[in-house]
């Protein structure tokens, strides 16, 4: 027995995918754009990234409440 799609639900679940992937591109070029303004190299957005991880896992309750 062969399973087919209907072509319009195809497209109902690949509309919200190539948003998505749109996006995603769109946050990528403003995130290049933003590092070029600001001169600094991706691996310099990871470390602020990180520290700034380990500064809101510090603020954290010591109750061991996790941020969503």
């Amino acid at each position: 027995m062969e399973l087919r799609a209907e072509p319009t639900a195809l497209a109902a679940l690949n509309d919200p995918l190539q948003r998505t992937a749109a996006e995603i591109s769109h946050l990528a070029q403003q995130r290049a754009a933003l590092r070029a303004r600001l001169g600094v190299s991706s691996a310099t957005m990871q470390q602020w990234r990180e520290e700034h991880q380990r500064m809101l896992d510090a603020s954290l309750p010591a109750t061991g409440a996790q941020q969503p």
